[in-house]
């Protein structure tokens, strides 16, 4: 009692705290009595609280394991690997067997990995051998047509994965009695082109599942897991585990009847028994629930029927020792009657302090209701006793919603466990923080973040505890993309097939993928482990850690770099790239080895590089010099430029143009040459196609290169042309020189076999000599100081060389005769050039143009000189042509001196002696490549023959490169060239041995053929152009019957019938005497009487083939006794024809029923009365195409239709008329929609509802407003309804984008609410779901 009251406010005090200690005294006693009884209740039941969220525990991590399961078979199928491997025929597949081994050392959790094909057949299949993965051999793959998982699994389509009941194994490594439960997951195979070609089936062991849940039990529960029907899968009694397979044991509705009962009428529960609680929980495996959220992962399991599980969880412990209820009810007791004596003390006294609190507490809510944040307080049973206005724009609720206990509604079931154990945590003094995702009531979810404190001491029940949250979409948006992009990442290293290695600062490993542990595992002995140091690593090898460590140094330090690397004792050589890794603040943390195994290539290219260099050496030395290059081709094969692949030589090296200025470098953009007539491209082209060679000279100055005359050969390699520039400049110097005097000229003009054109200053001819008469057909005097030169050339080649010469100038140019001067700019020009003739004939010439200058040095004109090249052309292309002829021959062609010196050697030949193709012929003499007989025997006839005049021929000996000895035809002669006495002999070797095997393959055929003969049943007979029999075999006298001297040289009549043998001896005749067939016998398969020696006829199948041996013609025929045959097809086709009647008989049945089902289906899904779907097609409809939406994130519009005042209408007008009247409403609602993916259907009664893929809120208005004015236009009469006159519908509308985990029962609800709305505002209207009419 407070000290400073007054003797009454004493008493007052007294009498307040009697009235209330008394009371309270007496509740206090009756509770601690109620409480000793409810205590050991609560307490069990707080027990089988407990089991059931462990076995919802475990329930989630049989989700999680096959869901993991699930996202290795998904992320394996979809391989790009895989999927190209596919596009091979199957027997190729086992290829990827390798990468089923790698899988399995890393997931040891799969017993089998397998691929079928489409007929059931195993392509590929690897296992565990005692914890080793090993693939089997074709041999040992097996069909798998037959199985019950295979016809399950080929009705999948793509993404979906067929889940299988759990089954046993045998296996001498799992169980006291060697049995090994597994489960099986399949899914469909398909190749980049999208085309089914097979399945992909994981074997699961079921051990890991059960170490799990052996993990997340207490050591006092025992857990068991049952099939669908009963049967124990793990736990229970040894003999019962898996009864139903063995045969043996007794399942759970045996063991345990009443507990069975139970389980089959819910799906959890708990029941106390005198042993011990016992929680049950029924687990469908194919449903992956929460799990599948976590991962962002929908799998359409097709699962078998016996897949279903339950899990039985068991605990013997109680919840509390005996006495502790009452022990609990007498501390309640005392406690509550000294918590009485302070509650009845201090009552009288908490009204002084009413006022000062009430003001606080305003003050406190005021601060609340400016928050930013959401905020919500909490009494101590969790109810909201406040909610500030940011929670209700956060959450969506309505003031008068938010109070309460509906804010837990408003979050998952797992979210709200997480709340409620963080404000159990809040009890025990902590301050936790959790993330949970909100269901706001228009179906949008939203993440949020939840800190948790104290409430003011002075309101503890009231305001116990705080929660702020905060909006964080933005947040875990940003985490769900970086999530994805990590297991993108983590997909690429496993899946890339080079070594991939993450070092930190301090060179620990950080990261490798399962190639580099493989490729440095066989390295090095074994793999590096995340965490070792590389010096830890590499201990035994110094010299690859110190380059290792010198190049990932550099990358720590910011230095990417590119290397090849030895590494190994085998010296394997890798292309290795190091980079630095860097973290979100750009700083080092680290470096990363990406490395590619290229000893292989290495080899490869030190070889081709020796090869360059031999081929570069050769062109280093070559006198010429010399251009290779390769032609490009467009998608259509045509050339359309050429790029230098080499070039080189004397010439070029001892210019100032260099090697590496033109090797990859295209035509088109530098030319090396200044042709004539054709462009490089063009004359490139043409030798390449035609594989003519091409020779030119030409005036060169390009590119540095000394200018002057130069000789210019084109060669076609197949693949592209060889060109060869060679100095000529002395020669056309030479020739230049001797017109250098006008006088000079003047007297050789006549008499020059070329011809001769001058012009002057002023552009027209100065001098024309007789040969240019000769050979374009002018007169001297028609051109002479008349014509302007350009009437010699053509407008092409003035184009052409127009375009080059302003291209090497750098400015456009005018195709006239200004060309040449500005050409002879830089001394004389020489190009092969094409003259028109005065009757129109063009003539190839090989152009000379020269300034001309009179003594004093000036300019006077210019002077060209043509050459008739067309003899030279044809008599180079005719040289060409016989020189290819020589090189292609097959047989070796040889040239020798008189010194029996080999001077010229054709390719076979070279091929012959074993002499490279490339190689010198110095020192090669005639001896070589004869065996000693021969080499006399040429030496002392074939030759001194040959000299004389006459031809030798005959057969030598001749002894290949290898030392074998082969025999040869040779032909030596000794040509007289231009009358002179022979300089050399020429041989011509052909070799015998293909004729040598020929001879001895004939004799070997012959043998066989003989053997065949004799022992073919069939019988053969052979007959020439008179049917005369010349050739039989034993099988004649067996289906004849006649002995072979009896057929042997007489007509093949005689194994016929009289009548029928006349006949076809008619017809063979006619047919050698005309070529003609009365009937089709020869060279096709036919049925002839055949006749036996004892007279008998038979039906012989007779097959003739007509062969010619020179002039000769034969005739084989092979005659078949096919009398048994004709038996068999005759009761074959009575079999058919009465299997045809049945056929027919069933066909008709067939019809029938099918059309009896097609109209039953159609009567499933479609109303009876107005002919659109009813309830059961909508419902259908609505999930298909919500489904649908929600993978394309595309919205769905859902209509609601009423018809206002129907009832009225059907009790004005007669339920007859009532339903005449929505027959016209659903032909309205049909006509108001355009697209077929629209689906209008009868929800009920007078209700419709229309569903509208793919349309927004605007889309879902317009189509409201079009039915309601078509339905206006149909203007059916309503005199009952106080709306209107007509019948009108009232219209709720719904749009929605689906969330993943949101059921389509949502905008049903949402659209109904709506057209309440729409009946509420006055019906005759449309509603839209959130916005007003």
């Amino acid at each position: 009692m407070p000290s400073t009251l007054s003797q009454s406010q004493r008493q007052a005090w007294q009498r307040r705290f009697l009235q209330v200690f008394l009371p309270f005294l007496a509740l206090i006693a009756l509770a601690s009595f109620l409480l000793w009884r409810t205590e050991r209740e609560q307490a069990w039941l707080h027990q089988g609280e407990l089991l059931q969220a462990r076995l919802q525990l475990l329930a989630r991590a049989s989700h999680g394991t096959l869901s993991d399961a699930a996202t290795d078979l998904t992320l394996l199928a979809n391989d790009p690997d895989l999927q190209r491997l596919l596009l091979k025929p199957p027997t190729q597949w086992g290829e990827y067997g390798e990468h089923f081994v790698s899988f399995l050392s890393f997931k040891p959790i799969y017993d089998q990995m397998r691929v079928l094909d489409l007929e059931g057949q195993e392509r590929v299949r690897v296992l565990l051998n005692r914890g080793d993965p090993v693939v089997l051999e074709p041999a040992q793959l097996q069909s798998q047509q037959n199985s019950a998982d295979f016809q399950h699994s080929r009705q999948l389509t793509r993404g979906q994965i067929y889940l299988s009941a759990l089954d046993l194994k045998p296996e001498e490594a799992f169980g006291p009695q060697g049995l090994k439960p597994t489960l099986r997951l399949v899914t469909p195979l398909y190749d980049p082109q999208g085309e089914r070609r097979g399945l992909l089936v994981f074997n699961l062991l079921i051990h890991q599942l059960e170490a799990e849940f052996q993990r997340l039990i207490a050591a006092d529960q025992q857990l068991a897991l049952l099939d669908a029907q009963g049967q124990w899968l793990l736990g229970g009694l040894p003999e019962d585990r898996f009864a139903r397979l063995l045969k043996r044991g007794q399942t759970l509705a045996q063991r345990d009847p009443a507990l069975w009962q139970a389980m089959q009428t819910s799906p959890q529960g708990v029941l106390r028994g005198p042993d011990g609680l016992r929680a049950f929980l029924a687990v469908n495996p194919a449903d992956p629930g929460a799990q599948a959220e976590r991962l962002r992962l929908r799998l359409p399991f097709q699962a078998d029927r016996a897949s279903g599980w339950w899990l039985l969880l068991s605990s013997k412990t109680p919840a509390l020792p005996g006495n502790a209820p009452l022990r609990l009810a007498l501390l309640f007791g005392l406690g509550g009657g000294l918590a009485a004596l302070i509650l009845a003390s201090g009552f009288a006294t908490l009204g002084m302090h009413g006022a000062a609190r009430r003001e606080r507490e305003a003050l406190y809510l005021d601060l609340f209701e400016q928050a930013p944040s959401a905020i919500l307080l909490l009494d101590v049973q969790h109810h909201v006793s406040y909610a500030n206005p940011a929670w209700y724009r956060l959450s969506g609720q309505q003031p008068e919603q938010a109070l309460g206990e509906s804010w837990l509604c408003l979050l998952g079931e797992a979210d709200r466990e997480a709340m409620l154990a963080a404000l159990q945590a809040l009890a025990q003094g902590e301050t936790p923080r959790l993330i949970c995702r909100l269901q706001r009531p228009d179906g949008r979810q939203c993440w949020v973040g939840c800190q948790l404190s104290r409430g003011p001491e002075w309101q503890s029940e009231r305001y116990h505890a705080v929660l702020s949250l905060v909006d964080i979409d933005a947040q875990k948006e940003q985490e769900r993309r970086l999530a994805s992009a990590l297991e993108l990442v983590q997909g690429v290293l496993d899946g890339c097939g080079d070594p991939i290695l993450v070092l930190d600062p301090q060179f620990r490993v950080t990261l490798r993928n399962p190639a580099c542990g493989q490729a440095f595992g066989l390295l090095y002995g074994r793999a590096p482990e995340p965490g070792e140091a590389l010096a830890d690593w590499l201990s035994g090898h110094a010299s690859d850690y110190a380059e290792l460590q010198a190049h990932f140094s550099r990358a720590v330090l910011g230095t990417a770099a590119q290397c090849r690397l030895q590494l190994g004792p085998a010296r394997r050589v890798f292309s290795a790239s190091f980079s630095p890794l860097r973290d979100g603040q750009g700083a080092c943390a680290g470096a990363i080895l990406f490395a590619r195994d290229v000893t292989a290539m290495a080899a490869l290219q030190a070889s081709v590089a020796r090869n360059e260099e031999l081929f570069r050496g050769v062109f280093a030395s070559s006198l010429d010099a010399v251009f290779v290059l390769e032609a490009v081709r467009d998608t259509g094969h045509t050339i359309v430029d050429f790029k230098y692949i080499e070039a080189g030589g004397q010439p070029l090296g001892q210019s100032a143009l260099r090697r590496e200025e033109l090797v990859g470098q295209m035509l088109s953009e530098r030319p090396p040459l200044c042709h004539g007539q054709y462009s490089p491209l063009e004359r490139y082209r043409q030798v390449v196609e035609s594989g003519l060679p091409m020779q030119e000279e030409l005036f060169l100055d390009h590119d540095q290169m000394a200018p002057g005359w130069y000789e210019v050969r084109a060669v076609s390699m197949g693949w592209g042309v060889a060109v060869s520039c060679r100095d000529i400049s002395v020669r056309k110097q030479v020739e230049l020189a001797l017109a250098s005097t006008e006088a000079l000229q003047r007297n050789i003009l006549d008499s020059a076999p070329y011809a001769i054109i001058a012009q002057g200053q002023d552009g027209l001819i100065t001098l024309f000599n007789r040969a240019a008469e000769q050979l374009l057909g002018y007169r001297a005097d028609e051109l002479i100081g008349r014509q302007s030169p350009v009437i010699l050339h053509d407008s092409g080649e003035l184009v052409r060389y127009a375009e080059e010469l302003g291209a090497e100038l750098g400015r456009p140019l005018e195709p006239d005769t200004t060309l040449f001067s500005l050409g002879l700019q830089h001394g004389a020009l020489m190009r092969d050039w094409t003259y028109l003739c005065k009757d129109g004939r063009r003539i190839p010439v090989r152009l000379t143009l020269s300034i001309r200058r009179d003594a004093a040095g000036e300019n006077i004109g210019t002077m060209g000189i043509a050459y008739d090249i067309s003899a030279e052309k044809a008599l180079e292309a005719e040289r060409d042509r016989l020189h290819a002829v020589v090189e292609a021959l097959p047989d070796m062609v040889r040239l020798s001196n008189l010194d029996e010196q080999v001077i010229y050697l054709n390719a076979a030949g070279r091929k012959l002696l074993g002499v490279a193709p490339d190689a010198p012929l110095d020192g090669l003499s005639l001896r070589f490549g004869y065996t000693e007989w021969s080499y006399k025997l040429i030496r002392s006839q074939a030759i001194p023959q040959a000299l004389a005049g006459q031809p030798w021929q005959g057969e030598t000996q001749w002894q290949r490169a290898d030392g074998t000895v082969i025999d040869t035809l040779q032909l030596v002669v000794a040509p007289c060239m231009a009358g002179r006495e022979p300089s050399f002999t020429a041989t011509i070797v052909h070799d015998l041995s293909d004729l040598r095997a020929m001879e001895r393959k004939m004799i070997e055929d012959e043998a066989m053929l003989n053997s065949i003969l004799e022992s073919v049943r069939d019988a053969i007979i052979v007959v020439d152009e008179a049917g005369v029999v010349q050739v039989l075999n034993p099988a004649v006298s067996e289906v004849y019957g006649l002995g072979l001297h009896q057929v042997m040289g007489r007509h093949f009549s005689v194994l016929m019938p009289p009548e029928a043998g006349a006949r076809q001896a008619e017809n063979f005749q006619h047919y050698i005497q005309r070529g003609e067939q009365r009937e089709a016998v020869i060279g096709a398969r036919v049925e002839m009487p055949g006749r036996r020696v004892d007279g008998t006829v038979f039906p012989a199948e007779v097959t003739t083939t007509e062969v010619r041996l020179g002039n000769r013609r034969l005739f084989t025929c092979v005659l078949r006794d096919i009398s048994e045959r004709k038996a068999f097809e005759a009761r074959l086709l009575q079999n058919i024809e009465e299997m045809q009647e049945t056929q027919a008989a069933l066909n008709a049945a067939n019809q029938q029923l099918l059309g009896a089902n097609m109209e039953l289906a159609r009567m499933a899904q479609q109303d009876g009365l107005t002919g659109v779907a009813n309830r059961r097609a909508f419902d259908q409809a609505l999930e298909q195409e919500w489904q649908r939406a929600a993978r394309s994130v595309q919205p769905l519009a859902l209509l609601m239709i009423d018809v206002d005042h129907f009832k009225k209408y059907n009790d004005g007008y007669g339920h007859q008329l009532g339903d005449a009247c929505l027959k016209q409403v659903a032909s309205v609602l049909r006509a108001a929609l355009s697209r077929p993916a629209d689906v209008v259907a009868r929800y009920g009664g007078e209700e419709f509802a229309l569903i509208l893929p793919e349309t927004d809120a605007d889309g879902a208005r317009q189509v409201a407003a079009r039915l309601r004015a078509l339905l206006a236009e149909a203007n059916i009469a309503h005199a009952f309804s106080p709306t209107a006159p007509r019948v009108t519908v009232s219209v709720g509308m719904a749009v929605l984008v689906p969330l993943h985990g949101v059921a389509a029962d949502y905008l049903v609800s949402a659209a109904d609410q709506a057209l309440y709305r729409a009946k509420e505002d006055g019906r005759d209207r449309a509603v839209l779901a959130g916005a007003g009419a």
